[in-house]
């Protein structure tokens, strides 16, 4: 759709406008039009750049964090907990015996819905600014406690597992059972010594071993390990 603009020009000469000064203000408005497009270019080019940069902090199945957030702010924490010597708690997360059929955007309807009402539970555990929720793979979601040290995180993660197990969701892929949680928690204590991490990498791999060893067991429960 093209746009109309008008350019209102009053001669106090009582007679009509000369040539010239048509000519000129023919120039006018043509400058005044080509600096118009040039700024909604310029705003369409910003409103691409902010949904670029929405995507690529959000997820857009979710609305939870993305990976990538994640990761910059995992490691921004992690240098903040080691300056103050405060716990660090990951917790990592994943429906039992799920697995949606189309990656990251999720399958069918009804996997959709799972993923979206999981992640709903998580974001209402996030009390404090800093605490962050994030989906880290089709199925599995992290969660980042700063100055949380592992009961108040297992505290968490119980609370995201029972509260889920009471909204009853029937399981996706299996309509015979209801959705359970599987969930891993490892906790980083920047004084203590003994089994000292290097990075919030070795953290986040840490909190996955647990959660493998929930989902070893049997899954629909919490397994917690400290550095």
């Amino acid at each position: 759709v093209q746009g109309l603009g008008v350019v209102y020009a009053l001669s106090q000469a009582p007679r009509a406008f000369a040539e010239d000064q048509l000519r000129f203000l023919e120039l006018i408005a043509g400058v005044a039009a080509l600096a118009l497009l040039r700024q909604r270019s310029q705003s369409r080019l910003e409103d691409s750049q902010r949904t670029l940069i929405r995507f690529a902090l959000i997820d857009p199945l979710t609305n939870l964090a993305s990976e990538r957030q994640l990761e910059y702010l995992l490691r921004r924490e992690w240098q903040r907990m080691q300056a103050d010597s405060m716990p660090l708690s990951v917790v990592q997360l994943e429906p039992d015996d799920f697995s949606p059929k189309s990656g990251r955007v999720g399958g069918s309807q009804l996997e959709r819905e799972t993923l979206f009402r999981l992640a709903s539970l998580l974001d209402a555990q996030l009390f404090r600014p800093n605490d962050l929720a994030a989906r880290l793979g089709p199925s599995r979601f992290v969660m980042m406690l700063p100055a949380t040290a592992l009961p108040g995180a297992k505290t968490i993660a119980e609370r995201v597992r029972r509260d889920l197990a009471a909204l009853a969701l029937p399981h996706p892929q299996q309509p015979d059972r209801r959705v359970s949680l599987s969930i891993g928690v490892a906790t980083h204590q920047p004084l203590e010594l003994e089994g000292y991490l290097s990075g919030p990498e070795e953290l986040l791999a840490k909190a996955e071993v647990a959660l493998r060893e929930a989902q070893g067991a049997g899954g629909d429960m919490v397994v917690t390990l400290s550095s």
